[in-house]
């Protein structure tokens, strides 16, 4: 990320937000926010900083003494608030238009709470803790209340033991100012402290700070503790609970009560990026092949955008034992685009090699992202199950001898695709940062290959490598095919660059 002052990126990130909460935002706002999210610590504590002001100030100006100047102010007395006494005509505050003082207030406040966010870092006290509610309800979405259940608005508080049973639609919950939870109905979810959940069914994701580190959530078959992640579940209460994880670590066993053999002890795995598991009913842990957005909710983003199911890949598999590994790979639907993540175990990005940006032809096509540890095996079979005539895209790596498999059963398009390539401080290379945008930050440069899939049938696909290299992966300087496919329609064009 580009180098910036502490109150550089504090009035960036307020001047983004602010737009966010009025609706007014961009794609490239909403794009550039959470690329700052994603860098930077830092820029993480100011837009916490700035959704519990959302949360004061919206309680605050519902409240009926709140008052604006009447009717058309002067430039001047845009963002004033009249003092008592002031012989000027006053206005109540009408319903909705809290947004606007929360404008008014967080532009006055931008420059004074970016200094003081960082030069005072004042320390929360117990007695603040205690008269702030656990959790609050952030965000409602088409939600519709199980019969007979507690019914909570938007900024509703959730404290210890209050339960959400949703028959549909989502909401959003932060916990404890450092724990972001999205659950789908039909759902029932109960917050028992700020150490644990109970999710009895439904589907969530959860993204969850450093502070918020060991938090549980509880189902009827498995026990899931977070190390500092994102991850999401789906629970079946009957059959089954599924975990995957989209980024860090998340420790998954299986409760006492669901083994056959009491006497046992609980089988325990750790999962890391990229990697899923299945816990069913009798205890037992298989591996979840492929992860999309009918199953899981995909990871959260700025702005909750609509995340579509692929109409053109039925399933992904592969020739790997369920015993060897916990990788899945993730089917994407309509979402290969500028910047779009690359694999399930790494934070590398697809970009245009230049500034015209990616191939039109892959704009908004279905991918798969793949698992790029993968990359250093020589037997590997992955097997695309498509349900139409499509156009499938393998993205090779230039640095890696083109395979039998790859030459006899594609054809090079001549069109090159970049790969910006990032790590986090979860990983050995912190120096490594991706960049926004087309031709921004790319460091390797892959050819794009085409297969005509003229009916529906399953497409197999070769490994890597000619023979396994032993080396570990991240030392191994090459990267994993990715692979892309949108419906069949006639292909024209040269070669971009």
């Amino acid at each position: 990320m580009e180098d910036m002052t502490e109150n550089e990126l504090s009035i960036e990130i307020l001047s983004l937000s602010l737009r966010c909460q009025q609706g007014v935002a961009s794609e490239e706002d909403r794009a550039r926010l959470e690329y700052l999210l994603r860098e930077s610590e830092e820029a993480r504590l100011v837009y916490s900083g700035v959704a519990l002001d959302t949360v004061t100030l919206a309680e605050v100006a519902n409240k009926n003494s709140l008052v604006l100047p009447n009717e058309n102010p002067t430039d001047d007395e845009i963002g004033t608030l009249a003092p008592a006494g002031m012989e000027t005509e006053l206005r109540p505050v009408r319903k909705g238009s809290w947004q606007f003082l929360l404008a008014l207030a967080a532009l006055v406040l931008i420059a004074s709470w970016s200094v003081a966010m960082f030069q005072t870092k004042e320390t929360v006290t117990v007695a603040d803790r205690q008269a702030r509610p656990l959790a609050r309800i952030v965000h409602l979405e088409d939600v519709q209340w199980n019969s007979g259940a507690v019914e909570f608005a938007e900024w509703s508080a959730v404290n210890s033991g209050d339960s959400l049973q949703i028959e549909s639609g989502m909401l959003e919950l932060v916990v404890d100012d450092v724990i972001q939870v999205v659950i789908q109905g039909p759902a029932n979810f109960e917050l028992v402290s700020a150490e644990k959940a109970l999710a009895h069914s439904g589907k969530l994701v959860a993204r969850i700070g450093e502070e918020g580190i060991g938090f549980e959530i509880e189902t009827p078959h498995a026990h899931v503790v977070d190390q500092g992640t994102a991850f999401s579940i789906s629970v079946s209460p009957e059959a089954q609970t599924d975990v995957v994880v989209y980024e860090g670590i998340v420790d998954l066993s299986a409760r006492d009560d669901s083994l056959p053999d009491s006497s046992q002890p609980p089988i325990f795995r750790r999962l890391q990026s990229g990697e899923g598991m299945r816990v069913d009913s009798q205890g037992e842990l298989n591996r979840i092949t492929s992860v999309g957005p009918r199953d899981f909710l995909p990871p959260l983003r700025l702005g909750r955008e609509a995340v579509r199911p692929s109409r053109l890949i039925a399933s992904v598999t592969d020739n790997v034992s369920s015993l060897e590994t916990s990788k899945y790979y993730r089917i994407v639907g309509e979402g290969f685009a500028e910047d779009c993540v690359s694999y399930v175990d790494r934070l590398h990005q697809w970009n245009g090699i230049d500034g015209r940006g990616i191939p039109g032809f892959l704009h908004g096509a279905d991918y798969v992202m793949t698992f790029n540890d993968d990359k250093v095996l020589d037997d590997l079979q992955i097997a695309i199950e498509v349900t139409q005539p499509v156009a499938m895209y393998v993205l090779w790596d230039d640095r890696i001898e083109v395979p039998e498999w790859l030459s006899k059963d594609f054809l090079d398009t001549g069109w090159d695709i970049g790969l910006d390539e990032g790590y986090n401080d979860r990983v050995p290379d912190v120096s490594r940062k991706t960049e926004l945008g087309a031709g921004k930050s790319v460091d390797f440069v892959f050819s794009i290959w085409k297969q005509e899939v003229r009916h529906a049938s399953t497409v197999l696909l070769g490994s890597v490598q000619q023979a396994r290299i032993d080396e570990a992966p991240r030392e191994v300087s090459q990267s994993m095919y990715s692979i892309v496919v949108a419906p069949l329609r006639g292909f024209r064009g040269n070669k971009a660059n």
